[in-house]
Parts: structure tokens; C-alpha cells; sequence
């Protein structure tokens, strides 16, 4: 279950569970928070207010499943990436969204966290399921012990596909009212295929919002626009 914070006029969403871990930093946004893309002004208005210290580490978000792991020393952005993950304190990483679904890693045993990009090509490519096989091979993480958040994104009730990609997710679709189209559930189908990477459903957290449905969220889907919330998470 994730819960809303408001704080200083934003908002910032939260897994429950994970705010008692004092060691863990993790949201999402909020369009109260504005495009946090580009904004130097708007990052640091953020980070001030929900204590998200810049800069953050970011990836050139390509719709892929290709993961780095970040250490001390790093570049400004990762190039043709989408999944980033550390075991370094202080570091905070940062993914951006406008429906896609953002995927938040952490192994309160390592100490080591994840942020994935899911649109529907990364969750084709199954970058949650990249992930999990990146942190047990990296920092030898028990699949039992990694607990994911699946943050709020475009719900099987506004995702409309058509056949060519519906056909990518048999598990995860259902008839639309319009021909020829499919309503496509990228929450069921990253959930499924986390567990088939051995994490535990218990240990999986979903959001459960819509991003296309509600306004307090950007939504591509809805209006086309460029703006982006972000996903964040670091350890302390």
C-alpha cells in the first residue's frame, strides 16, 4: 500500500511500509511538485521540502531494460538506460514518468536499492525481472528479501493497445469496448513477472492509482505533454 504526504503545498507518494525504515529515502511526485525533468529551480524546491539532496542520478530513458549499477563516481546521466541501482549511502536515484510504470527496488538486508522504468516496451523486455537478476548476481540479494513498489501509472482502465502489442501480454489484457483493441494491465503484468523472479507477492506494493485518471498526475495518455513526475529513491 502506498500513502500521500503533503507537505509546504507538493505532494509525495510513499510505500507505507517503507517509511519506518529511517535508512531509506523513496516517493514519487506530483504535478504539485511541476516538470522535475529539466528545472534545476523546481528540483531543488522539491528535494528541499521532502529532503531529496541533489544532485540526482538519472538515466537516459530509452524504453529498454538495460540497468547500470552506480558507484561513487558517476556521470551526470547514464546514457540509453532505464534501470539504475546502488548500494551507496547519500546517493539518490531518479527516474521520470508520465504513465509508465515506475518500479522501486529495495533489499533492507543488502542495503541496496533500485529504480526501473516500465513503459509497456521495458515491461516487454522485462526490466523488473533484469533487475532482481542484478542485484542477486551484484550483491548476492535473496529474491525473498527484495520488496519492489510499483508506483502510480496508467491503469488497465485507460490503457487502450491495439493487437500488435496486446499480443506481447497474453496474461495481462482484456477485451476493450472499441474493436480491434485491448485494455492492457502493465501493473498485473510487472507483478507477474516478479514473482516468476522469485520475489514474494508480499514483498510487492502497489500503488493501485492511475495516472490517466487522475489529475494530480501528468499523463501523456491524457494530454500529450512533456511534463514528468519523478520516482526517487536512496539510502541514507
Amino acid at each position: 500500500m502506498w500513502v500521500k504526504i503533503q507537505q509546504n503545498g507538493q505532494v509525495l507518494w510513499q510505500v507505507r511500509k517503507w517509511r519506518d525504515w529511517t535508512w531509506l529515502r523513496h516517493g514519487f511526485s506530483t504535478c504539485s511538485s511541476g516538470n522535475l525533468v529539466d528545472s534545476f529551480d523546481r528540483r531543488l524546491n522539491f528535494s528541499e521540502t521532502f529532503s531529496f539532496p541533489l544532485p540526482w542520478v538519472t538515466g537516459q530513458q530509452v524504453h529498454g531494460n538495460r540497468i547500470v549499477q552506480v558507484y561513487e563516481t558517476y556521470p551526470e546521466r547514464y546514457e540509453g538506460t532505464d534501470g539504475l541501482y546502488t548500494s551507496i549511502q547519500g546517493l539518490m536515484l531518479a527516474s521520470f514518468y508520465a504513465d509508465c510504470v515506475p518500479l522501486l527496488f529495495v533489499d533492507p538486508v543488502a542495503r541496496v536499492v533500485g529504480t526501473a522504468h516500465a513503459g509497456w516496451r521495458g515491461t516487454k523486455k522485462q526490466i523488473g525481472v533484469h533487475m532482481v537478476r542484478s542485484l542477486v548476481e551484484s550483491f548476492h540479494s535473496n529474491p525473498d528479501h527484495i520488496e519492489v513498489g510499483i508506483g502510480p501509472s496508467i491503469g488497465p482502465c485507460c490503457f487502450t493497445v491495439s493487437q500488435d502489442v496486446a499480443e506481447f501480454f497474453p496474461r495481462s489484457i482484456t477485451s476493450s469496448s472499441e474493436p480491434f483493441k485491448y485494455q492492457l494491465d502493465l501493473w498485473h503484468e510487472n507483478f507477474i513477472q516478479l514473482t516468476s523472479a522469485g520475489i514474494s507477492k508480499k514483498n510487492i506494493h502497489l500503488a493501485d492509482v492511475c495516472t490517466c485518471c487522475s489529475h494530480e498526475f501528468f499523463s501523456y495518455r491524457r494530454e500529450k505533454t512533456h511534463n514528468r513526475m519523478a520516482a526517487l529513491i536512496g539510502l541514507d
